[in-house]
C-alpha cells in the first residue's frame, strides 16, 4: 500500500486534471441533455421544415391553421428560431391550410377606373390611389401597383395604385 502512495505522489497533478477535464467535456457533449439551437423553418414547405427539424436533432410536430398564404407552408413555429432546446425535444410547426392564390394583373398605363375594374375581376381589392406629380406621363394613368404585377397573392388582397396626377 505504501508503494502505491509513493507512485501516486510521483504523478504530476497537471496532466491528471487535463485528462479529467477532457473526459468530463466528452461525457457532457454525449449526454442526452445536450442542447442545440432550433432551426428557422418559417416559409418552408411542411416536408422541408420537418426534414430540417429532424436534421437539427429534434422531433417535429405538425399542426395546421386556417390562415392565408400558400397551402402547406410553415407560418409559425414553437419554440422560436434560435432558441436552445434539448436534443430530441419537440419543435411544433404550424402549417397553413392556405388561401386561394391569384396573380396581380399588369394594369400599368391603364386609366385608374379601368385598372380598378381589372383588379376586381382578378378577385383582388383595389386600394387607395396615390397621385404623383409626373408631368411626362398621361394624367390619371397607373404608374405602378403594390403588390407589383405578376406577384402571387391571397385572393382579396388589397392592391394600392400609384397614378399620374390629373
Amino acid at each position: 500500500m505504501d508503494q502505491l502512495l509513493v507512485f501516486v505522489k510521483r504523478i504530476p497533478p497537471g496532466p491528471v486534471v487535463a485528462v479529467g477535464f477532457v473526459l468530463m467535456i466528452f461525457a457532457m457533449s454525449r449526454s442526452v441533455t445536450a442542447t442545440a439551437f432550433t432551426p428557422d423553418v418559417k416559409g418552408l414547405s411542411s416536408a422541408d421544415a420537418q426534414a430540417r427539424v429532424v436534421d437539427g436533432g429534434f422531433t417535429p410536430i405538425v399542426e395546421t391553421r386556417v390562415q392565408g398564404g400558400v397551402a402547406g407552408t410553415v407560418v409559425e413555429q414553437d419554440p422560436s428560431p434560435g432558441e436552445a432546446l434539448a436534443r430530441g425535444g419537440t419543435v411544433t410547426i404550424f402549417v397553413t391550410k392556405g388561401a386561394r392564390q391569384v396573380t396581380v394583373p399588369d394594369v400599368k398605363g391603364m386609366p385608374v377606373d379601368q385598372a380598378r375594374q381589372v383588379l376586381r375581376q382578378a378577385r383582388l381589392e383595389p386600394g387607395d390611389v396615390v397621385y404623383r406629380n409626373e408631368p411626362d406621363r398621361e394624367p390619371d394613368r397607373v404608374i405602378s401597383t403594390n403588390p407589383a404585377a405578376g406577384r402571387s397573392v391571397d385572393e382579396a388582397t388589397r392592391v394600392e395604385i400609384a397614378a399620374a396626377a390629373p
